[in-house]
């Protein structure tokens, strides 16, 4: 007849013999008693990830681009000013992840998205001609030395359109491109639930929704 077995000994053949999900959910206490570990709780309350400190942060630096921007033509100093404390808030935003630990998938999304349109916006607004400003003609100049030759007359036609052509693209293309709009504004609703959803169970796995 075989001695019997002892807990410990026994929780530790469970640890050995039992598959890799009962290996990671068994735990040995200090009694030699395996328990299943303890799982996050799903009556705890959801965080609000969009209104953490460090997306806060991010929303404060899409309004001041979006102010820098239409500066731009109007005060250059008022437009720099507004950039660079913008510039200066998207380091501020990862401290604040690491102070009250709200590191985020939304946040970095948010972050990334952030500096690639202002940067884009910066590159395609200081490439605007604006009314008044000289425009550079040598080119046109020594390809076409006399504007009333035929070479130039038939450039200016075959780069001519008449007015009612663009309306007639405009009133066909605009239902389009407005629902492309739309679509793209509940797309980008639907990502940021979907991945503060994610950032929520990722939080409670790790318990970092109860030490916020």
């Amino acid at each position: 007849m075989s001695a019997p077995r002892t807990r410990r000994r026994a929780a530790q053949e469970k640890l050995e013999h039992g598959s890799d999900d009962d290996r990671a959910a068994a735990v040995v206490d200090g009694n030699g008693s395996a328990r299943d570990a303890p799982e996050a709780s799903d009556s705890d309350p959801d965080e609000n990830i969009f209104l953490f400190w460090p997306n806060i942060i991010g929303y404060c630096r899409i309004v001041l681009a979006i102010a820098s921007l239409y500066y731009m033509p109007l005060h250059p100093r008022t437009c720099t000013l507004l950039y660079s404390i913008s510039c200066l808030l998207d380091a501020l935003d990862g401290y604040a992840a690491r102070a009250f630990n709200q590191s985020t998938r939304f946040g970095a999304v948010l972050d990334m998205v952030t500096d690639r349109c202002t940067t884009s916006c910066l590159l395609t607004s200081g490439g605007l001609i604006q009314p008044g400003v000289p425009v550079n003609t040598s080119l046109l100049r020594q390809l076409f030395p006399d504007p009333f030759s035929a070479a130039a007359l038939e450039f200016a036609r075959a780069n001519k359109m008449d007015s009612t052509v663009p309306w007639v693209i405009t009133g066909i293309s605009f239902p389009i491109m407005l629902a492309k709009q739309i679509i793209n504004v509940v797309q980008l609703v639907k990502a940021s639930k979907w991945l503060a959803e994610v950032d929520i169970k990722t939080r409670k796995a790790k318990g970092l929704n109860k030490e916020a």
